[in-house]
């Protein structure tokens, strides 16, 4: 089993949870009243002849340079289209391996896969499983994949110790505002099976393999869920965030997903839309469905924002927007 069909079997076993987390990002859907975007610079045309080869030298070196300092500064890239069942889809690919000694993860996390392997026992050997632990109320396991749990927080800084990484970045804005959501989802494998994880013929020795810190938002009637992917050695694929599906859509004729890119802050910031039919709806009902992507130092972000236009929500969200752009700093 590779990671695109872990995730999808994470999707088709814990149809609940994604259900409520869908319903929770639908009922807070709010609006945009600007649609300015930070403009993309690039370097402006010379036409000017230059008589002396040193002025020659010295315009292509900083041209080059300008030149080297954005490529390297664009995480990565987003493509978007439709698998073979006609499902949408969006996958975000950064431009490099993701992936970090499990050594750098010193956090209690690191015990989250005894809930798995009890997890494993339930499924897999029941006569042998005995209730502990992972019954817990803020412990979520799935009933079909063993190596898969979520497990609930009541505040950051209890998230943020339980991972115990330092390469993780956060916006200011995340202290300043109380999340309704906090929530972290492992799975773990086991390197003897890295293609199968939950391989019932023998007892996995589990590792973690891969992390998703989620936390979620309501400002100004927006809901705003922040995403912070870190995956480890013992992950076969060098990326977290695979693809996003979604069958059907109320969009028409138009992709469900459509891509686009803003540069703030010497970073090319990756960008995702959820197309909605609004034909005939007025500016303050039209639905905003927009989702930014970063990765740095080994981390992949994602902030996503969901709300009705009107108000002043679309200048909130703007403000939201360069806050967590801004965090990237040098």
């Amino acid at each position: 089993m590779n990671r695109e069909q872990l995730l999808d079997a994470i999707g088709k076993t814990d149809e609940s949870l994604l259900r409520d987390t869908e319903q929770l990002r639908i009922q807070a859907m709010n609006g945009d009243t600007s649609s300015e975007k930070v403009a993309v610079r690039r370097p402006a045309r010379r036409k000017m002849m230059f008589l002396l080869a040193a002025c020659m030298v010295l315009l292509l070196g900083t041209v080059a340079a300008y030149a080297t300092g954005l490529i390297g500064n664009r995480g990565g890239v987003v493509s978007t289209g439709t698998d073979e069942e006609g499902n949408a889809i969006m996958s975000f690919e950064p431009n490099e391996d993701m992936r970090i000694p499990l050594s750098e993860v010193k956090g209690d996390i690191l015990n989250s896969t005894q809930y798995m392997l009890a997890n494993w026992y339930r499924l897999h050997d029941p006569d042998n499983y005995t209730p502990g632990a992972e019954a817990a109320e803020n412990i979520t396991l799935s009933d079909g994949l063993a190596g898969f749990c979520t497990i609930k927080f009541q505040t950051l800084q209890e998230a943020f110790d339980y991972i115990g990484c330092d390469r993780i970045i956060f916006p200011s804005f995340m202290q300043d505002y109380t999340p309704f959501d906090i929530y972290i989802q492992i799975i773990g494998t086991d390197p003897r099976f890295p293609d199968r994880p939950t391989d019932p013929a023998e007892v996995p020795d589990f590792r973690v393999c891969w992390i998703n810190l989620s936390v979620g938002y309501s400002i100004d009637t927006i809901t705003t869920y922040l995403n912070y992917y870190v995956i480890t050695e013992y992950d076969e694929v060098s990326r977290a965030i695979l693809y996003t599906s979604v069958s059907g859509g109320d969009s028409g004729n138009e992709p469900l997903f459509t891509s686009d890119s803003v540069t703030f802050n010497n970073r090319e910031f990756q960008i995702v839309y959820t197309n909605h039919d609004d034909q005939g709806v007025s500016a303050d009902l039209a639905r905003v469905d927009k989702e930014y992507f970063w990765a740095e130092n080994k981390v992949e972000y994602h902030i996503s924002l969901f709300y009705y236009n009107g108000g002043t929500r679309g200048e909130t969200a703007n403000q939201l927007l360069e806050d967590w752009m801004f965090s990237f700093k040098d």
